[in-house]
């Protein structure tokens, strides 16, 4: 598993991930963390109906997602 966030403000999705680590590897989940996707002022980021508009944002969720996919091949 990974974890990803956004959040309307500037760190709240960062604090979120950081509360969940303890929980998940006390529940013993097999956590990737070969990356970190936390997306600040997702407002900006994404359109009305979800749609993500922000291409940076794009690019980084694609890097995170290959990341991810080969973690997850491995085991």
């Amino acid at each position: 598993m990974a974890l990803i966030g956004a959040t309307p403000g500037g760190w709240g999705t960062l604090h979120a991930q950081a509360a969940w680590l303890p929980v998940l590897r006390h529940l013993g989940c097999l956590f990737w963390s070969g990356g970190r996707l936390a997306v600040s002022k997702a407002g900006d980021s994404f359109e009305a109906d979800g749609t993500l508009k922000d291409e940076k944002i794009r690019e980084q969720l694609k890097g995170f997602m290959e990341g991810f996919v080969a973690f997850a091949a491995k085991k």
